[in-house]
């Protein structure tokens, strides 16, 4: 099976040359990854142009207590911290897509996936916390390899690297943030949650548990950067398809024969996990308001795909156990 298979791979190349296949695409999928990269930022800069006001409610936070006290004040810091979120990601997207800039770029959307579940008041949301560092460590990555060709392009001899490298390493280390909450709370749940195992078979049960392993192994494999490209493509996959499943936005707005958008009948018993700012609850929110929340997750959740998506590209770096790591392990075996 494996010859016959590199065979096949060996005719391919002949036919087509894979490294010129690689040359002459690697453009087009770096833009496109980086275009998933920055979609969540994309989505969120619509969504508070687009009902700024509301979002500015929203946005109160944590100074949802001093509400009454001092209305007009909170209103206007809420409101200048939104708009000042609004600029960074509208200038940090079109610096990333351009490719320029890349440095203040990264500074820029670094620091409003940081200040984004403080301005919401979402510290206390693990999971949103998670793909949050996760998307941190994406950005991370992309930095390093932007600003380590720019030098190379530049042919600077100013240190040999290492900066970019460490980079690249904080990067690859807080991309599986996420899958390593999800394996930890279902490992947890399993092993602890009485009741979460009462409503378990034997075999979901015992699958849950395998997965959720697996999973917890592909991390430390991705943070020790052995195999870590594909793991990190794999993870890719999954969460697209998850994120799918979890949160079909486009399944609940559509246009009517009037040419308005029309919402399903949500509640707040359709909300993702989420964490109600003080004085809110569940009740409070309008079905758009539903909708408008699955639409950010699901885009945080593909701007992660996107993240894991530019490790599978650039490799896990120097600071890593497989610096060298192939990804078509097959092809470059049949073409020796």
């Amino acid at each position: 099976m494996v010859i016959a298979g590199s065979s096949l791979l060996t005719r391919l190349d002949e036919r087509m040359s894979v490294k010129m296949l690689q040359r002459r695409w690697a453009p087009r999928m770096y833009f496109i990854v980086r275009l998933l990269l920055v979609a969540t930022f994309i989505d969120d800069s619509i969504r508070v142009a687009t009902h700024f006001w509301e979002h500015s409610e929203q946005a109160i936070g944590y100074m949802h207590r001093y509400e009454d006290e001092y209305p007009s004040l909170i209103g206007v810091t809420s409101a200048v911290f939104l708009a000042g979120g609004l600029v960074a990601q509208v200038a940090g997207v079109l610096l990333t897509l351009l490719h320029v800039q890349v440095d203040l770029a990264t500074r820029l959307l670094v620091g409003w996936v940081l200040v984004h579940p403080v301005l919401y008041g979402q510290l206390g949301n693990t999971e949103f916390c998670a793909e949050s560092i996760s998307l941190v460590g994406g950005i991370l990555v992309m930095r390093a390899h932007a600003l380590g060709g720019l030098r190379k392009q530049a042919g600077s001899n100013m240190g040999d690297g290492e900066g970019f490298s460490r980079t690249q390493l904080l990067g690859r280390l807080l991309l599986p943030t996420l899958y390593l909450y999800h394996a930890g709370a279902s490992l947890l749940a399993n092993l602890v949650d009485l009741e979460h195992k009462s409503s378990h078979s034997v075999p979901m049960y015992i699958i849950d548990v395998v997965v959720m392993g697996i999973i917890g192994v592909g991390v430390c494999l991705v943070t020790a950067g052995l195999r870590s490209r594909a793991i990190a493509l794999s993870l890719a996959l999954i969460n697209m398809a998850f994120g799918a499943h979890e949160h079909p936005f486009w399944r609940m707005v559509w246009l009517d024969a009037s040419g308005k958008w029309v919402h399903a009948e949500l509640t707040g018993k359709d909300l993702p996990h989420l964490v109600m700012p003080e004085g809110l609850t569940p009740d409070d929110f309008e079905p758009w308001q539903v909708v408008d929340v699955h639409r950010y997750f699901f885009f945080q959740g593909l701007s992660t795909s996107g993240a894991l998506l530019l490790l599978t590209l650039h490799g896990p770096g120097k600071l890593a156990v497989e610096e060298n790591e192939l990804l078509l392990v097959k092809v470059e075996r049949a073409k020796d």
